[in-house]
């Protein structure tokens, strides 16, 4: 049984869901492209219609962030395989900063690296990590 603030919690990360399984809703969200953090292979948001995306920005030093990463590799292992996908877009100028956060912190799904932070402007308004 799950206890009821991770419930809460989970409920919480899905209301936040970006969802691009329409073209209507797919020409809203913002276009990007963005090299993987462990392939460097471009990955577009595009490329992911069809799918409910949670899209996430964090950094090394943003504290929620230490506390979030885990909670959405719980989930992304508990809905992997059911057109659910988490798309972490990492915002550290440093590349290295990103490597030695996840080494404490692995997940496994899609980080992708955005050090000067364009598609966060582009998705999120004020406040950001």
């Amino acid at each position: 049984m799950t206890a009821p603030g991770n419930s809460l919690a989970r409920l919480a990360v899905l209301l936040g869901l970006v969802l691009i399984s329409s073209p209507m809703l797919a020409d809203r969200a913002p276009a990007f492209s963005l090299p993987e953090l462990e392939t460097g292979n471009t990955v577009s948001l595009v490329q992911l219609q069809g799918e409910v995306v949670y899209v996430d920005f964090w950094a090394s030093w943003c504290g929620p962030c230490r506390k979030s990463l885990p909670l959405y590799e719980q989930m992304a292992q508990e809905l992997g395989g059911t057109g659910f996908r988490i798309v972490a877009i990492n915002l550290d100028e440093e590349r290295e900063d990103a490597e030695r956060f996840l080494a404490t912190r692995p997940v496994s799904y899609t980080v992708l690296l955005d050090p000067a932070g364009e598609s966060a402007e582009a998705c999120v308004p004020e406040p950001r990590p």
